[in-house]
């Protein structure tokens, strides 16, 4: 899964659902890019959208 950031004076902000304090989540990498280039295509050089993989956390499932 990705997301798309971007940073402004250091400060890293990810693009969230409209309305919704929730950060959007991408299935797939070329979703994630077509959203960016849309993005990008209406922001400064200076605050382009990027996208970032996901870091999904591990099952801690424990055997008895």
């Amino acid at each position: 899964m990705y997301h798309i950031i971007r940073s402004i004076n250091g400060n890293e902000e990810a693009l969230r659902d409209s309305n919704s304090p929730t950060i959007k989540v991408f299935e797939t990498l070329l979703d994630a890019e077509l959203m960016a280039s849309k993005l990008n295509r209406n922001s400064l050089a200076n605050h382009t959208w990027t996208v970032q993989l996901v870091e999904e956390p591990e099952n801690d499932a424990t055997t008895s």
